[in-house]
């Protein structure tokens, strides 16, 4: 039995400021994927290695790449040029609403998303 996909919307809040995100569209999922290379040129030698800072350096560019196309509003709520302009300190304040709230949201709805058929997708969005 296929899978109900958690609900569209999430609603977030960071720094003191809600917010509502949508489940990206393709072309949000496409330029938060390139943003990703675009911010870190070897973004996927991040991956699989034990080095602490380069998963932590992993994460954050993930976070980074997902609020910036998803939260473009996020700079001017924080007024600041960019979320690459954050101190450590200040850009790990975004990692957890990242971590605890995005990432399971986002990572369940795209399991069950990747998962399904032609006809479950087509009986999902009729």
């Amino acid at each position: 039995m296929q899978k109900a996909l958690p609900s569209k919307d999430l609603k977030i809040e960071i720094k003191g400021n809600s917010y509502t995100i949508a489940f990206p569209n393709t072309g949000q999922f496409i330029d938060i994927a390139s943003l990703k290379t675009k911010i870190a040129r070897e973004y996927e030698s991040f991956s699989g290695g034990t080095d602490y800072n380069m998963s932590y350096a992993k994460v954050l560019v993930d976070m980074i790449a997902t609020f910036n196309v998803l939260l473009p509003e996020l700079k001017k709520d924080l007024n600041i040029t960019g979320i690459l302009s954050l101190s450590l300190l200040e850009s790990r304040q975004l990692l957890d609403p990242y971590i605890e709230i995005y990432l399971p949201w986002i990572t369940e709805y795209l399991d069950i998303v990747t998962a399904m058929r032609t006809k479950d997708v087509e009986k999902t969005i009729a």
